[in-house]
């Protein structure tokens, strides 16, 4: 898929079961909203996400369909977001607002 527009990107995201991708902003922007990802990698640098269940490593290309077969069994995860709740530019404000 040829590259998106960020706000296209998030409603594809909200949107879809899973995703597949080897993309390091995808792994923390699925996470966000809950979803799984394979990721086509040997390793990622965001480790946190296998630890949620959020990411599965998938590291050769002859494992991607039963990689794939085995998370669309089910999709769903109800976890944290291992990369924060979105709330951090809130945080910032009220720091700031405290030391104004």
């Amino acid at each position: 898929m040829e590259p998106l527009p960020h706000d296209k990107t998030i409603e594809i995201i909200k949107n879809c079961r899973l995703i597949i991708s080897d993309s390091g902003g995808l792994q923390e922007e699925g996470s966000f909203f809950n979803k799984k990802i394979i990721v086509c990698r040997k390793t990622t640098e965001r480790p946190e996400g296998l630890y949620s269940g959020h990411l599965i490593l998938c590291d050769t290309p002859d494992k991607l369909f039963d990689t794939f077969t085995q998370v669309n069994e089910n999709p769903y995860i109800d976890a944290p977001c291992p990369y924060g709740d979105g709330k951090s530019s809130k945080r910032i404000v009220d720091i700031l607002n405290e030391i104004i």
